[in-house]
């Protein structure tokens, strides 16, 4: 057999998406040096009505937070019963649709005094500290408002002296906007027309406040912030990044692209463009890796409609009777948001919830392919030197094994390891060990659960962060590459530096020589005359040898 060729079993049942470009729902096939992104789905990716009786049935629809607060990769719900000065609740999802519901005492937030959750969506919730889990931040007006950071199987009350504090509190927008693992502010100080600030995370759960113009949205004119929180953050092109949409009223708002270590504006003109700006909802719908809208097109008891995202900051519009809500009665969207979108049933693709006041509201659950087991826990800490993943299963039918996947990114990810599945009822304890981790870096891991016919799912993805001091790294700054290729070069002091460019038959095209100063260095290689396909760019510093893989389009 040819090393350089290998023969693919193609599934008649299945459609299989080919991609250029990462994404994190994505598998991953290396060819002779040459990236093959594959996506395996069914071929009619639907949403279904299902039964809400489990659900909170809370005073005020717009009081409930919703994230994956224990972190057993399914969703649960913390709600406040009624209005100011009432007791909240939590209803602890059982990973199939259904909650339990528990009170405070018994849940992640016993002992925590917790701010009364107001109409417009308050707490945010985010991995603030950089560690894998889903912290809380209670935004309050003219103030630094309540940090409640997640240790694990219970929240702690911490000092949020270096949050933002903007005068209105919903004048906020949160996400991993320079791709570096954990949460940053984008927030507007004071009213309409004020300015912006940026609140980098220092990864530790606290934050350095600069302006605008030193942060990734620097030159750029950023809308007001209105009071419902029209700013949406998704990965919109499929690229594996944080994108913004600001939706507006009757247009298609504006758009700007995460284009690694800034951001740029583009163009908006196949997004949606409904009446009124807050009445839409985002999400990867129909699982292919990038983020869709489905949006009401004016006031209460008009018609929706589905943008398909194309995969590259565009959109396909169609009606919703061709989308994955076909056939569904899709309530209002209220001007709070109320549509809850996140895995409620442990599956790991995206349902809905939509919440009403004293009633349990309406769910839509996705209708993928039945997962062939049930994820019970997945953990990854550092400890001896090494990387100590474990996982839990039950009632595991037709599965063949688990490849443990790592990621120095969060999007792309290598397998370095194996074991074979029990394929067996009853629970079953796996783990492994990776030791070929370096000082200073940080880790992504999930694991990928094979079947016996080839089909698979992923669990979560957790983040380890390895103590000490880091020798080299190097990110390509934008990746698919464009024209020239923008390297970041970090180093612990200065030093003499080769990088070196080879195709996917093996030929070095470009190599360069430097001597970079401590720290990070930014340079250019003159590659717009190279010809489309996937290199990889090796970095030799000292002892290090480090190599990524990229796309030049």
């Amino acid at each position: 057999m040819n090393p350089r060729y290998m023969d693919i079993k193609i599934d008649t049942s299945r459609t299989y998406q080919f991609h250029a470009l990462p994404n994190k729902a994505s598998g991953k096939i290396f060819l002779a040096g040459l990236l093959l992104l594959i996506t395996a789905r069914s071929s009619a990716q639907t949403f279904s009505s299902q039964s809400s009786a489990t659900f909170p049935n809370p005073t005020f629809n717009a009081r409930n937070v919703v994230a994956d607060f224990d972190d057993d990769g399914d969703a649960d719900i913390l709600f406040q019963t009624g209005g100011n000065g009432t007791a909240f609740s939590y209803a602890r999802s059982n990973g199939n649709g259904t909650f339990t519901t528990v009170a405070q005492g018994s849940s992640p937030f016993a002992g925590l005094t917790l701010p009364d959750a107001t109409a417009y969506g308050i707490y945010r919730t985010a991995d603030f500290d950089g560690d894998g889990d889903i912290d809380v931040w209670v935004v309050a007006n003219s103030s630094t408002g309540t940090y409640f950071r997640n240790d694990g199987s219970s929240f702690s009350s911490q000092s949020s002296a270096t949050f933002p504090n903007p005068t209105f509190n919903a004048r906020n927008i949160h996400a991993d906007f320079d791709g570096d693992g954990d949460t940053d502010i984008l927030y507007q100080t004071g009213g309409n027309g004020t300015a912006f600030s940026y609140a980098r995370s220092n990864g530790n759960g606290t934050f350095t406040i600069v302006a605008q113009a030193s942060s990734p949205f620097a030159g750029l004119t950023l809308p007001d912030v209105a009071a419902y929180g029209t700013y949406r953050t998704a990965d919109f092109d499929g690229d594996g990044d944080i994108d913004v949409w600001v939706p507006a009223n009757s247009a298609t708002g504006t758009y700007f692209r995460n284009d690694g270590s800034s951001f740029s504006s583009q163009s908006s003109a196949t997004f949606p463009s409904g009446l009124f700006n807050a009445r839409n909802v985002e999400g990867d719908f129909d699982t292919d890796g990038d983020t869709d809208i489905l949006y009401q097109t004016g006031g209460n008891g008009t018609a929706f409609s589905y943008a398909r995202s194309n995969g590259n900051g565009t959109f396909t519009i169609v009606a919703q009777g061709s989308s994955p809500f076909a056939g569904l009665t899709l309530p209002d969207v209220a001007a709070f948001g109320t549509y809850r979108t996140a895995d409620i049933d442990g599956d790991t693709d995206i349902d809905q919830w939509i919440p009403v006041n004293a009633a349990t509201g309406t769910y839509f659950m996705q209708d993928g392919n039945p997962l062939p087991l049930v994820w019970l826990n997945v953990n990854a800490v550092f400890l001896n030197n090494q990387v100590s993943i474990s996982w839990k299963t039950a009632d595991e039918q037709n599965t063949s094994h688990f490849n443990v996947e790592r990621s120095t990114d969060g999007v792309l990810f290598n397998n370095i390891g194996q074991k074979a599945s029990s394929n067996s009822a009853g629970e079953h304890q796996y783990s492994f060990n990776d030791k070929l981790v370096q000082p200073g870096y940080t880790y992504y891991y999930r694991l990928k659960q094979v079947d016996i016919d080839g089909s698979y799912n992923y669990s979560a993805i957790h983040r380890v962060n390895i103590p000490g001091q880091r020798a080299a790294a190097m990110k390509v700054r934008d990746n698919p590459v464009r024209s020239d290729l923008v390297v970041a070069v970090t180093l612990p002091e200065a030093q003499q530096i080769r990088l070196v460019l080879v195709n996917a038959a093996g030929v070095t095209v470009l190599e360069r020589r430097e001597k970079p100063s401590a720290g990070e260095t930014f340079i250019t290689l003159q590659s717009s005359h190279l010809a489309t396909g996937a290199y990889y760019l090796v970095l030799y510093a000292g002892r290090n040898k480090l190599r990524t893989t990229l796309i030049k389009q």
